[in-house]
């Protein structure tokens, strides 16, 4: 079954998804990359050119149609939990991870982050709009199978979860 690695951007979930792999010897998947690469275009490309909602159909159709091997390793996106059911989805074909982190902590990793495509345009100060998102999405992260508090987590400490999921 996948080990499905879920947070708000920022919150580490494609830098501890690869360095698992590594240590564990686990295939890893990043859902944004598989993405980047069926298209050929950035993420942020796919969000000026197409819009958020054809991007969160094309995430919602990886998820319902990739080959996952057992226990691959996937990052996914942000958003990806809060769109098409695809929480449950996740839950069902194998095991959810969140890596919650404060508010402050994504602030300090997302305030000199210029890459993503929802901060682009962003209507409010950062730290309202991740103050609003984060709300608005908590839900969704909460019905995972395990959270994780990692503001400050080592690769140890998520090893030792997926070892007992695994």
């Amino acid at each position: 079954m996948p080990i499905f690695l879920i947070g708000y951007m920022g919150s580490g979930k494609s830098t501890i998804g690869k360095c698992l792999s590594k240590v564990m010897n686990l295939p890893f998947v990043d859902l944004d990359n598989l993405i980047e690469s069926e298209m050929e275009m950035s993420i942020t490309q796919i969000f000026n050119e197409k819009g958020e909602l054809f991007f969160r159909q094309k995430e919602h159709d990886l998820l319902s149609n990739y080959p996952f091997k057992l226990n691959t390793l996937v990052a996914t996106g942000g958003g990806t939990p809060c769109f098409f059911n695809n929480l449950n989805l996740m839950n069902l074909i194998g095991h959810t991870i969140y890596l919650e982190i404060s508010n402050n902590e994504l602030f300090k990793r997302l305030e000199l982050d210029k890459k993503r495509p929802l901060l682009s345009d962003k209507k409010l100060p950062l730290k309202d709009f991740i103050n609003k998102q984060i709300n608005a999405r908590k839900k969704y992260y909460k019905m995972s199978n395990y959270v994780l508090k990692s503001d400050n987590i080592s690769i140890n400490e998520v090893q030792k979860l997926v070892n007992k999921i695994i």
